[in-house]
């Protein structure tokens, strides 16, 4: 397989499907971390030697003589490979541990190193999901005991995602974050297990505040008391297998979490070994909850984290600012709790997406906060895939933006929105299979999400296969008919399908559900731009420019109407001014088919090369 190499400027010169150095240098260190290559450090050696020189093309290296000599150190004028088999017998060896730690260990690695019979070269193959049998389990949030007020549900939500998170850093595990658990209690959760989320256990608990002290300096409460409850059920007979009960101060709520999970880990091995499947394992270093890295939360830190939580839950621009309003004062409160930090990004990066903020404002408070969440705690899995995405989006840094998505990814393999997001950049530096690869995983530890079945559909729009990326909107506008994401994208479809009357019907039903949304304006003024109405366009046009000087961040969707408007200038303009503010939107123009006129423009290309997307040029 042809390797993607990177010039002296760091871009990836390979093309999309081929995997990069980085994600080869990450599997080779997943590899040597795994127990059964921990303490084999010469045939560690030995598959980085095969992988450098495959990688560098340098088949003359790759003979038994010279691996002789470079790898086990035999002399030049004396080795007879007739009398001395080292390297038949090594590579035997390993190629015989590499099938090994493919079918135990290597179960979410996302390449295989294959080394053939008769040959030191190194084959990279792609693994999918469906090769990597290993056993599965949804988590339902804890549930609030009945009337709680919103501070216990909260607290129930922080609580709940922390116990999550803990699950997400296990190898050897599907586990489906399944959210609230549907109205009819056990038997509704199984029903979801069993057909929505396919998982053969499920995770269902409670928590109840049952006590209240003195109160707390920060204006909560001090000596909160806690029940936590779980239960880990069959989903195919509804047998609880494994209970458990604490009640426990909330100031010590996670060490006690630390211990459930590990007790509920201890059953998941024991039933992944009884069946042979992958063994559960932690991935990474101890402990399972990395908030016990640096000092526990305060009495209220967990409360106003889980207030952010259900914030982000509303998915709206206020939803958002109020998550970032809720993270800040924990984290005045508490300053040194990484968590806090790294939930602080995320509600940023989310106020970008949104346009709730100025994106460029938006995406370097989210950069500060990763970074100072990883100052904090190096280990903790979520701020290397925010600080990646920032490089991506606001820097557009495409090595540096791999190296962090994969650095959560090894360290959360069982997140979607670890495989999600690297997925998601893929994508956007046109490494469509590698990006499929990665939002099936994703979808299979979320096989309800909608979002990522939309961005399945966006591949194939940005390979421009028209027919199975209408199939994919359609199949979401049935279940969700108003989508406002699944509306628009559908209505670009049509715009490039040249189709302008259907893609007008879309955004007309785009803007009247979220009129707020600028992508009603741009679509509308895209299509009546192609029906020939130039006045309707103009009028638009002018609603975009009114958003923009509002603040809005819009100048990529200025350019997509003067591109309709055949003004290739101007579009220019306003795509050069879309990269010096940071317009989320930006980093799509690689792949979007609005600009395909464009591509060959010397100005284009420039453009791209001056804002960090050479490669793409």
């Amino acid at each position: 397989m042809q390797i993607d190499a990177y010039d002296q400027r760091g871009e990836p010169a390979g093309v999309g499907g081929q995997p990069s150095r980085l994600l080869i240098e990450a599997e080779l260190a997943r590899l040597a971390a795994s127990p059964l290559f921990r303490r084999s450090g010469r045939q560690v050696r030995f598959l980085r030697h095969l992988v450098q020189c495959t990688l560098a093309g340098e088949t003359a290296r790759l003979r038994e003589t010279a691996l002789a000599v470079e790898v086990f150190l035999r002399h030049p004028a004396r080795y007879d490979p007739r009398q001395d088999s080292i390297v038949r017998v090594e590579a035997r060896r390993l190629r015989h541990k590499l099938a090994r730690y493919d079918a135990e260990e290597g179960g979410y690695a996302r390449l295989s190193f294959v080394l053939e019979p008769g040959s030191y070269a190194v084959d990279f193959q792609w693994r999918e999901p469906s090769s990597r049998p290993r056993g599965s389990m949804a988590i339902f949030d804890l549930e609030p005991a009945a009337g709680a007020d919103a501070a216990a549900q909260a607290l129930a939500l922080q609580v709940g995602a922390e116990l999550a998170a803990a699950t997400a850093r296990l190898n050897g595990l599907r586990v489906v974050r399944a959210g609230r658990c549907p109205p009819g209690g056990d038997d509704a959760a199984r029903a979801q297990a069993r057909q929505g989320l396919q998982v053969e256990h499920l995770l269902l608990g409670g928590l109840r505040v049952v006590d209240v002290g003195r109160p707390g300096s920060a204006g909560g409460t001090a000596g909160t008391l806690l029940i936590v409850s779980l239960r880990l059920l069959r989903a195919a007979d509804g047998e609880v297998i494994w209970v458990r009960e604490i009640e426990v101060q909330l100031e010590t709520v996670l060490e006690a979490l630390e211990s459930l999970a590990r007790g509920l880990v201890a059953v998941l091995h024991r039933a992944a070994v009884k069946r042979q499947l992958q063994r559960v394992r932690l991935a990474g270093p101890p402990p399972l909850l990395r908030a016990l890295a640096d000092v526990g939360p305060g009495t209220d830190v967990l409360e106003w984290l889980g207030l952010a939580r259900l914030a982000l839950r509303q998915f709206t621009p206020g939803g958002c600012r109020s998550a970032v309003d809720w993270c800040t004062r924990a984290i005045d409160t508490q300053p040194d709790f990484a968590p806090a930090w790294s939930l602080r990004a995320e509600a940023y990066i989310a106020c970008a997406g949104f346009t709730a903020l100025p994106s460029l404002q938006a995406l370097t408070e989210a950069e500060r906060s990763a970074r100072r969440a990883l100052e904090l705690d190096p280990d903790l899995p979520e701020p290397w895939g925010q600080i990646g995405y920032v490089e991506l989006v606001l820097h557009r840094q495409w090595p540096q933006a791999e190296a962090g998505m994969l650095q959560a990814l090894r360290r959360t393999p069982a997140l979607a929105q670890a495989h999600s997001r690297l997925g998601w950049a893929l994508m956007m530096n046109r490494r469509f299979a590698e990006a499929r690869s990665c939002y099936a995983e994703a979808l299979d530890l979320d096989p309800l999400s909608v979002q990522l079945r939309i961005h399945l559909a966006l591949i194939a729009l940005y390979e421009r296969d028209w027919v199975r990326a209408e199939r994919g909107f359609a199949a979401v506008l049935e279940v969700v008919p108003d989508h406002t994401l699944a509306l628009s994208l559908q209505g670009a479809l049509c715009l490039y399908r040249g189709l302008p009357d259907q893609a007008l019907e879309r955004y007309e039903r785009v803007q009247l559900t979220v009129p707020a949304l600028s992508i009603g304006a741009c679509g509308r003024g895209q299509a009546h731009a192609m029906r020939g109405d130039e006045a309707a366009a103009r009028k638009a046009l002018a609603e975009l420019r009114a958003a923009h000087d509002a603040g809005q961040p819009v100048p990529y969707q200025l350019a997509m109407v003067h591109m309709r408007l055949g003004e290739r200038d101007l579009a220019l303009h306003w795509l050069a001014e879309a990269a010096r503010c940071a317009d989320f939107n930006y980093i799509c123009i690689g792949v979007d088919p609005a600009f395909d006129a464009l591509r060959g423009d010397p100005e284009f290309q420039l453009l791209l090369r001056s804002t960090g997307l050479g490669h793409l040029a």
